[in-house]
């Protein structure tokens, strides 16, 4: 299965640091985030990797062509949300992917456990301790009854920000997307899949049960994502 990593944003959420360097450049321990993904990626048996670049963009493709990762454009990052980064490749997703945020720090037993899965749409979610600015989760049974960004009675879960889609799931994707996407460009994700789930589409949730991640939205989380890092060489 291939890999997609959205890092069109701007990820103003880290300024200052992002004023000047992609968010999937900055360093965590000294290492470009974009770099640990792509090792714990093919740690886990991915070997084609794609990255939509946007904001900064000759920044991103080349360092992503110096660790052998495809670089795919999307022109209209600064105007659209992060569906549309995701839909500008869609040709890419057609056969099925694992697609991701580009500011999570992880361990690659998170993507062994959510491919060995089954279904054709798939959540990552870690269900201890919900943050204020994640996105959360009602999940149920292994399927995701709601999500959103407010807080809501029963949320038990966190969006981790990475998906796996079989071929059936990516063309149900691309279809919500453009639904969607006629009636405004800034459409996320989570708004995607909270319409899917409206029309009585599956989605099921894969937990991280155990294994580390760290989602880097905030400057001090890279303490944090080092911290994990420096566990996982220690253990």
């Amino acid at each position: 299965m291939d890999a997609i990593i959205l890092a069109a944003g701007k990820g103003t959420r880290l300024l200052p640091l992002t004023k000047n360097t992609p968010q999937c450049l900055l360093p965590i321990g000294g290492i470009p985030m974009l770099q640990h993904q792509a090792k714990a990626l093919k740690k886990a048996g991915i070997k084609d990797i794609s990255v939509i670049c946007g904001y900064l963009a000759d920044k991103v493709e080349s360092y992503a062509k110096s660790l052998g990762i495809n670089s795919l454009l999307h022109p209209f990052f600064d105007v659209s949300g992060n569906a549309l980064t995701l839909w500008s490749a869609r040709e890419e997703i057609k056969k099925g992917c694992i697609f991701l945020y580009s500011d999570i720090v992880f361990e690659d037993t998170i993507i062994r456990d959510l491919l060995k899965k089954n279904g054709d749409i798939i959540l990552l979610i870690a269900k201890d301790g919900l943050r204020d600015e994640s996105e959360k989760v009602v999940e149920k049974d292994g399927k995701i009854i709601s999500i959103g960004k407010d807080s809501r009675k029963g949320q038990n879960g966190e969006f981790t920000g990475i998906v796996s889609l079989s071929k059936r799931g990516a063309s149900q994707l691309i279809e919500s997307i453009e639904a969607l996407a006629k009636a405004t460009l800034d459409v996320s994700m989570i708004g995607v899949f909270s319409a899917m789930l409206s029309k009585g589409i599956e989605i099921k949730a894969c937990d991280v049960a155990k294994a580390h991640y760290v989602d880097v939205d905030f400057p001090q989380d890279i303490e944090k994502a080092e911290k994990m890092l420096r566990g996982l060489k220690r253990g």
